[in-house]
C-alpha cells in the first residue's frame, strides 16, 4: 500500500513539474536564413555544378549494375527486410511462424523508429 501512494506521490511531483516546464518561445528560435546561404540563382555557375553532379549521381546508378541492385535491396524498410540483412550473421532466419517472440521484438523496434 505505501509503494502504490509513494509512486502516486512521484507521479504528482513529476506533473507538476512538467506543467511548470518553460520552453523557448518561437522568437528565441534560431533563424537558418542567419547563417546558412540562400539558394543560387539559375544562372550561377554554382547552381550548374550542383545540377551536374546530381545528373552525374543519378546516371552513374543507370552503369553500375552492382550499386543498383545493393540500392534496391537496402530501399525496402521494415521488419522482414530487416531480418533477412542480418540472417547470415546471426545464423538463422527470424520468422513469425519460427521464434514468434524474437519477431515481435524486431518489429516492435521497426515500429518505434519508424
Amino acid at each position: 500500500m505505501t509503494k502504490k501512494i509513494l509512486i502516486g506521490l512521484i507521479m504528482l511531483f513529476v506533473a507538476q513539474f512538467a506543467a511548470n516546464a518553460q520552453y523557448f518561445p518561437n522568437t528565441m528560435a534560431p533563424k537558418a536564413t542567419n547563417f546558412l546561404p540562400g539558394p543560387p540563382a539559375y544562372t550561377d555557375t554554382r547552381f550548374a555544378i550542383d545540377m551536374d553532379r546530381y545528373f552525374n549521381g543519378k546516371f552513374s546508378l543507370i552503369r553500375d549494375l552492382d550499386r543498383k541492385e545493393q540500392i534496391k535491396a537496402d530501399v525496402p524498410y521494415g521488419a522482414q527486410n530487416l531480418v533477412n540483412t542480418f540472417a547470415h550473421l546471426m545464423g538463422y532466419t527470424i520468422s513469425y511462424s519460427i521464434s514468434p517472440r524474437q519477431w515481435t521484438v524486431v518489429n516492435n523496434g521497426v515500429l518505434s523508429v519508424s
